[in-house]
């Protein structure tokens, strides 16, 4: 959406909040000399507020405007001056302007921001979403009706396309059968990203010694599909530590499953874009070639039928003999 307030702030480096004596506490003389705080962009939008490095443009922890937001000003409530503290249900978060109106200014947008929105209320069964009437929705059982829809609405997109995934294999075929390669996801998304549209794509970072998910060929692969537009993005998440006192993650893993088209169209639910997940409704054991036989045999008959021997040890040597000869007449 359009973005409601954008401009540089000062934010504290780190979000805690270490006492109100000006006197006792060291971020005293940090607010005076800035030592301890950055230049960010910030970006407001209706339901987030996010910050940039404004060097590398690259996007810092986005603030979602849920049932805990929270902003506050005034010396007693940030301990410093011409702050505001912003807070929701993830985060603290303090960002320190130069002047008072320009703070006055900023503090007006969140003020506006949080009244209209509907995230920040309290909703059904705790949710964050507001309950919504006369949505359209559309149930998918198998993966082959739900990997055809969600091919044609990468077609369909015009903007942007954001893809989470456990699994995501990039060589998958969406739809089936098909006699080239148009259909598999990497094709697919590669070719609507040299299009021009932007393909965000989040997996699970995998820990290769427990699940050989093989995460960093999906990066690579999907990521060399647009060698020109670079519209492909690929996040692995989350990364995995034993150093003491650091989050530890070994105890998850991203299991979202989404595919949403221009934040319109979303599928979500449970079934990843991977090996192992396509299905049809007759939920087949094997592949059924291009033979249908309909003579139906007794199996005492069966028995009774003399198998006709083949030299299968002479159509395997003239076979190779062949396969070499056309081999070597290529090369040559």
């Amino acid at each position: 959406g359009i973005s409601l307030k954008e401009g540089a702030i000062a934010k504290r480096a780190k979000d805690d909040f270490r006492g109100r004596s000006i006197f006792l506490r060291a971020p005293f003389m940090c607010d005076k000399f800035k030592f301890h705080h950055g230049q960010k962009w910030f970006v407001l939008k209706d339901s987030y507020l996010v910050y940039m490095n404004p060097d590398s443009a690259s996007i810092g922890f986005p603030m979602l405007i849920d049932k805990a937001f929270s902003i506050e000003q005034g010396f007693r409530k940030t301990g410093t001056n011409n702050g505001i503290r912003i807070k929701n249900l993830q985060r603290s978060m303090l960002i320190k302007f130069e002047k008072e109106d320009e703070r006055d200014i900023w503090f007006e947008y969140f003020m506006k921001v949080k009244n209209k929105s509907l995230f920040v209320e309290q909703h059904l069964f705790n949710s964050y979403a507001p309950k919504r009437q006369q949505q359209y929705a559309r149930w998918f059982v198998n993966g082959q009706s739900y990997m055809e829809a969600v091919a044609k609405a990468i077609l369909a997109a015009r903007e942007e396309i954001f893809i989470t995934d456990w699994w995501l294999s990039p060589e998958v075929m969406l739809i089936r059968p098909c006699d080239d390669d148009s259909m598999r996801l990497d094709s697919l998304l590669g070719r609507r990203a040299e299009e021009g549209i932007r393909v965000y794509v989040m997996v699970f970072k995998d820990i290769v010694q427990v699940v050989g998910l093989n995460s960093w060929h999906t990066k690579l692969k999907l990521m060399s599909k647009s060698p020109t537009k670079k519209n492909i993005k690929v996040i692995r998440h989350p990364d995995h530590s034993v150093v003491p006192g650091t989050e530890s993650s070994f105890l998850y893993s991203h299991h979202e499953k989404t595919v949403i088209i221009d934040q319109r169209i979303a599928f979500i639910g449970g079934i990843d874009l991977c090996w192992g997940r396509w299905d049809t409704d007759e939920h087949k054991l094997i592949d059924l070639g291009d033979e249908n036989i309909t003579e139906l045999h007794i199996p005492n008959e069966i028995d009774d039928q003399v198998e006709e021997e083949t030299p299968r040890e002479e159509a395997a040597v003239a076979t190779t003999e062949k396969m070499a000869e056309n081999s070597l007449a290529k090369n040559v």
